[in-house]
């Protein structure tokens, strides 16, 4: 399948997509940590489940993309995919949003806070949401209040910029400013709560028909995966079985999945 790199400006450069065929639909993906448009094999393998229906899809990088993920801004991720809706979505066209783990949750947070750009979207498409505070703070209040007040004296001793200590978080480099972001309760990360539960509450500001989809053996998912779906009762929410984090693996699954929504929605 034959991909066309698309590019959009952003700061002081541009940022990188490739997208696959035509239409007056247009299909965003958008990345999590550490990711971008290249290393997911599920991305370009839904590409056909896209194309068949007439919809043009791309998969776009954001500034956080690869190692810009240490220090991820919900601000900027949200100004870059409105300038990416603007250059490959033409007035009149309609976007479906699609994203990743952490692009899942930038795409929730569109919504939570009624941005204008999500009054073109019609369907949005949730892969691997998971809860960041309970991710990278813990599981209980009294971990997550313990893990922040350590991070908020290792970044007054060496600044916001500064890594995190791996025993307070190890899987991947994060600098200060970002897990204290990530971590706080109630704040701009703080859009997927299933660690209270109320992660059903949280999707309400989603307009549109939603499709939310974890793999059974997500590491990042707290509770359990198919505790998660089980209180999802207004979307299209299941689990793939077997499936990990990113669905490797599991790409046909998933496709079948997302080719049942798309037929739903008669565009």
């Amino acid at each position: 399948m034959q991909f066309e790199l698309v590019t959009v400006p952003f700061g002081d450069g541009l940022l990188h997509g490739m997208a696959h065929g035509s239409g007056d639909v247009v299909a965003l993906h958008l990345h999590g940590t550490w990711g971008n448009f290249y290393e997911n094999p599920f991305v370009a393998a839904l590409a056909p489940v896209y194309a068949d229906r007439g919809i043009r899809y791309a998969a776009v990088n954001l500034p956080s993309h690869d190692g810009g993920s240490i220090a991820e801004s919900m601000s900027d991720s949200i100004s870059a995919l409105e300038a990416w809706v603007a250059e490959l979505a033409p007035p009149g066209a309609t976007v479906i949003l699609q994203g990743h783990s952490l692009g899942a949750l930038k795409i929730i947070h569109a919504w939570q806070n009624n941005h204008s750009l999500t009054r073109r979207v019609r369907a949005t498409v949730l892969f691997s949401p998971f809860d960041p505070v309970a991710f990278y703070g813990g599981k209980t209040a009294e971990e997550i209040d313990a893990n922040r007040r350590a991070i908020e004296a290792h970044a007054a001793k060496f600044g916001e910029n500064s890594f995190i200590p791996e025993d307070v978080f190890g899987l991947w480099p994060l600098n200060s400013a970002m897990y204290l972001a990530a971590t706080l309760t109630g704040g701009e990360w703080d859009v997927f709560p299933s660690r209270a539960g109320t992660h059903l509450n949280a999707l309400q500001a989603i307009t549109c028909p939603t499709l939310v989809a974890l793999g059974s053996d997500d590491f990042a998912s707290f509770p359990a995966p198919q505790i998660v779906v089980e209180s999802l009762t207004k979307q299209h929410a299941f689990v793939i079985e077997g499936a990990p984090h990113n669905f490797a693996g599991k790409e046909p699954e998933l496709g079948v999945k997302v080719s049942a929504f798309l037929d739903d929605l008669n565009l």
